[in-house]
């Protein structure tokens, strides 16, 4: 049985300064994105990036308990499966 799991990180980005003329508004929204992407979106990439590797990691842990290879889970197999404490159960 082959597995196969792709990792996507999407973010919705704000419309920007609509109020204002075209020409104004303009230079002022890609500033805005510029002052974005180099000061505050590096940063949260790397902390939402760490985020969803961890759950893709236990998403594997748990695709490795309950669809493992061999046709009976061993104990020692179950018990290597625990889902991190903060939020529970992965699947509910």
């Amino acid at each position: 049985v082959e597995y196969n799991v792709e990792l996507d990180i999407k973010y919705d980005m704000p419309g920007g300064i609509t109020v204002l003329p075209r020409i104004l508004a303009y230079p002022l929204n890609r500033f805005f994105k510029w002052a974005f992407l180099m000061f505050i979106a590096e940063e949260m990439i790397e902390y939402d990036g760490e985020y969803a590797r961890e759950k893709l990691y236990e998403y594997f842990q748990y695709i490795r308990k309950y669809h493992g290879e061999e046709p009976l889970q061993s104990k020692t197999r179950e018990s290597s499966f625990k889902p991190a404490v903060e939020e529970g159960v992965f699947f509910q």
